[in-house]
């Protein structure tokens, strides 16, 4: 369960976090991943796809450090 701060959000992975972090993380492959990005409309003009490929990054990044069983910090930026 996350814990919300005034300027984050805090995710510290039970053990059934770890485990379906880690079942996440076997499915992710390329051919997931472009077939993702070819069936995604994004919010905005991404031309070379350079926001998707930073979001992929950033939740494979993320699904591995839960999996790990590391806190992760998401920081609001207003």
């Amino acid at each position: 369960m996350p814990t919300i701060q005034h300027d984050a959000v805090i995710f510290e992975p039970t053990p059934e976090d770890r485990v379906a972090a880690e079942h996440v993380a076997e499915l992710i492959t390329p051919a997931s991943m472009g077939s993702l990005a070819g069936t995604t409309a994004t919010a905005g003009p991404d031309p070379d796809g350079t926001v998707f490929e930073f979001v992929v990054q950033l939740a494979t990044r993320a699904i591995a450090d839960l999996a790990a069983g590391r806190t992760i910090a998401l920081h609001i930026i207003a």
